[in-house]
């Protein structure tokens, strides 16, 4: 089976209601060399009891992450960030030579090197997808091949224990039976020990109109009120929240066993915010704004076309991949996608006919507009390309307002 169609709410077992539905879509990550590719619907949706956003769409993970095109960007690109997690974790637990650390979903091993490196720590890593083992053994990370889930937990407890630090970086919003997940996480947390979980914020998806945050991947949108109350039915807290920047805005999550640490202003004050501003017409206006924006987006882009210059994307991003594909654009439309990641050169971008080069091609500076799919590295991109605007070259920012980025005005977007 490669996707099952849930009806009912993955947290509380509400029923639940579409609310989004942006067609028929390829595997956002799924880069392969042939640009046929099957197409699955993708629906969001809300649950009527506890308001948790997810996919109506459930996919086998196998299937998903067995041979996984996406890789941690380089650490240079995320030092402040990995650095700001650490010194947050820090300040609430010591890790030190003694601690064991758990990474789930570890991807490349990049955080837990950081980790290990900083503070001396014992460091495991899990992750389903084989071809990212490869990274993290020659990083000498000890490496767990498979989907974390209860079973999973077991033998990783009888073998190593508990851990002081669990991190989820990026990763639950991938997990279908994030219950199975809960009671693992509960099995292997240490008695004082704590939970880090970091995801996309869904009120950063909707007031900021990050809709192609969705793709088959993301099967839940992370928010406070619904996981509160969801962690306390495993007996786990989630005492500590707070915001980040990172991949467009995200919310990090800090758990532990039951009144183990004191709650704190910040989680109160993201709580009250939630309250205050996640409700019907904060949705209503989210719907709004991407069917005016892809109104606007479409007209910009035919009306280059007419004028037969040529448009490339920069970035072959998951992200790139919904926003394409929804828009209908395809290599009539778009002639080249520039990325620097290896193993996607040379590949096409999901469900178009765009083939991908490296962003070091001379082939750039033939498109007079590029369209920046990986929005959430536009400060890095811009630095990057200056010379290319220097050129005469213009970016078009599609998330979350359409914007045109030319050498006159890019330091407004720094």
């Amino acid at each position: 089976m490669i996707y099952k169609i849930n009806s009912k709410c993955r947290l509380c077992s509400g029923n639940i209601k579409k609310i989004l539905d942006l067609g028929k879509q390829p595997l956002a990550n799924n880069f392969i060399k042939n640009s046929k590719q099957r197409k699955y619907p993708l629906n969001l949706c809300i649950c009527l009891s506890c308001k948790f956003l997810q996919l109506r769409e459930a996919f086998n993970t196998n299937f998903l992450f067995k041979n996984y095109s996406y890789y941690t960007p380089s650490r240079i690109n995320f030092l402040n960030h990995y650095e700001l997690i650490l010194k947050k974790i820090s300040r609430i637990k010591k890790i030190n030579s003694n601690s064991k650390v758990l990474e789930i979903g570890c991807n490349n091993g990049d955080f837990l090197d950081y980790i290990r490196y900083k503070k001396k720590c014992k460091i495991i890593g899990v992750d389903p997808a084989k071809n990212l083992a490869e990274h993290c053994r020659s990083k000498s990370i000890k490496i767990i091949s498979g989907n974390f889930n209860n079973f999973l937990s077991k033998k990783i407890e009888k073998k190593y224990g508990t851990f002081d630090l669990i991190i989820l970086r990026h990763v639950y919003a991938h997990i279908d039976n994030i219950k199975n997940v809960n009671q693992a996480l509960k099995r292997l947390l240490s008695a004082k020990g704590i939970i880090y979980i970091e995801n996309a914020y869904a009120l950063k998806t909707l007031t900021r109109n990050e809709f192609d945050q969705i793709y088959h991947e993301h099967m839940s949108y992370v928010h406070l009120m619904p996981l509160i109350k969801f962690f306390n039915k495993f007996k786990l807290e989630i005492f500590d929240a707070f915001q980040s920047s990172i991949h467009g805005g995200s919310i990090s999550l800090v758990i532990s066993h039951l009144d183990i640490y004191k709650k704190t202003k910040s989680l109160m004050k993201i709580l009250k915010y939630e309250e205050r501003k996640f409700n019907q017409n904060l949705i209503n206006q989210f719907l709004k704004n991407i069917k005016r924006n892809k109104n606007i987006f479409i007209k910009l882009i035919k009306n280059i076309n007419k004028r037969k210059i040529k448009i490339g994307t920069y970035g072959a991003s998951a992200k790139g991949s919904t926003l394409l594909n929804y828009y209908k654009l395809n290599g009539k439309h778009i002639s080249k996608a520039f990325d620097n990641s290896e193993n996607k050169i040379n590949k096409f971008i999901p469900g178009l006919k765009v083939k991908i080069t490296n962003t070091n091609s001379i082939e750039k500076f033939n498109c007079s507009y590029i369209i920046i799919t990986a929005w959430n590295y536009l400060k890095i991109i811009l630095r990057k390309e200056l010379n290319y605007l220097k050129q005469g070259g213009k970016f078009i920012l599609p998330i979350p307002k359409i914007a045109i980025i030319t050498y006159k005005n890019y330091k407004k977007f720094l």
